[in-house]
């Protein structure tokens, strides 16, 4: 669950399984995914205070089990970030908000107690099921011991989680209820490695077929290298940014 599991290693897999509102291409521009178009004063979608944004929902989105994804889910998932007894690791952005609202199964509307320049970048990256987790928040009072965290057997990316060894590996299959392009390889299986000497030599032996971030890169290339392994040199996925809020009536930050 990305609202407690934030280490490198579940982020890389987070879409994966999970969905999100939109995502950005290569060229940093936003793509919509479970919107029917990114909102912004043009379309309406931002009110003029910058205060509140609409989104409205494809008509074709689900979960892996069937069931619509709706404006509910929206509202649950925020619900559930911003209280207390679930104790995630992060509120932003939802610290910033000051309510959400779905007027129908189709339509969220969010209200930020003040403009937040960073919404794009920050707003709704999970969604959580809620005919799934509220049941278990009922019972409970809190998601942090949810069976869901550790096997999201319910989900909504191009993938769905399908088993794991405790240790050793989990394995995701095709989500046949993904509404976007159907994923060209049925089955992904994510092993665990203790060290990069460990992930090169599963690589050159082909129990893996892709790893990435070696740390021991100075010793690990190398020997990649010449076993004739393929080495994709990337830019860092790293991104740090200031915000600036333009007051539309005014024009000071």
């Amino acid at each position: 669950n990305p609202l407690y599991a934030q280490a490198l290693s579940a982020q890389l897999v987070y879409n994966i399984w999970n969905c999100q509102a939109w995502h950005f291409d290569v060229q940093e521009n936003p793509v919509p995914l479970l919107v029917k178009e990114i909102p912004s004063m043009k379309n309406k979608g931002i009110s003029t205070d910058g205060r509140e944004s609409t989104l409205l929902l494809r008509d074709d989105i689900r979960w892996s089990d069937g069931e619509p994804i709706t404006a509910e889910d929206f509202v649950f998932t925020f619900q559930m970030i911003t209280n207390p007894q679930n104790n995630v690791m992060d509120l932003t952005p939802y610290d910033q908000v000051e309510e959400v609202n779905a007027p129908d199964d189709k339509t969220v509307q969010i209200r930020f107690k003040e403009p937040y320049a960073a919404w794009l970048q920050t707003l709704y990256k999970v969604i959580l099921p809620e005919h799934i987790l509220a049941p278990v928040f009922g019972a409970d009072g809190t998601l942090q011991e949810a069976v869901w965290n550790f096997r999201p057997e319910v989900s909504c990316g191009p993938y769905v989680y399908d088993s794991n060894v405790t240790g050793e590996s989990f394995t995701f299959k095709t989500n046949e209820a993904y509404w976007l392009d159907y994923p060209l390889i049925g089955q992904i299986n994510i092993r665990f490695y203790p060290d990069d000497a460990s992930k090169a030599q599963a690589i050159i032996a082909g129990e893996a077929d892709l790893s990435i971030f070696l740390v021991d890169g100075a010793t690990q290339i190398p020997i990649l290298k010449n076993a004739n392994m393929q080495i994709l040199p990337v830019n860092s996925g790293y991104r740090e940014g200031i915000f600036l809020f333009l007051d539309p009536a005014n024009g000071h930050p």
